[in-house]
């Protein structure tokens, strides 16, 4: 009887979970793979360059100039830890604390400037 039961009840359900964790694991790797290490540094990159501009041509347009380097290294937190997380090694401590601060700081401009062009509408 314990050959039995083991055959027709345990045997189905250890492939079921088999087959479960094979779904998981692949839905893992394919997500793992959406960034590739060389494209993260070309947007780091990239964001560096953005950064940099908007921080050397603040006196241009200083709303807009901070707004695009807020976001900029909001940005660039995200990659940076992408590529911590791809390399194995998390280095970055409290990024979610910066990234809402950089928000928070770009969100209140826009809002400001949304309230002005209203204002400059209706005259």
């Amino acid at each position: 009887m314990p050959y039995f039961f083991y055959l027709f009840y345990c045997v189905p359900y250890s492939l079921i979970l088999h087959k479960l964790m094979d779904k998981e694991w692949n839905a893992m790797k394919k997500t793992q793979e959406q960034f590739e290490i060389e494209t993260l540094k070309f947007i780091r990159n990239r964001l560096d360059y953005i950064y940099s501009i908007a921080k050397s041509y603040n006196s241009d347009n200083p709303e807009l100039m901070d707004t695009i380097e807020s976001l900029a290294a909001v940005a660039n937190m995200f990659a940076k830890i992408k590529l911590e997380e791809i390399n194995g090694n998390v280095e970055t401590s409290s990024p979610q604390g910066f990234i809402v601060n950089k928000l928070g700081s770009s969100y209140s401009r826009m809002k400001d400037y949304e309230k002005r062009k209203d204002m400059d509408f209706l005259g």
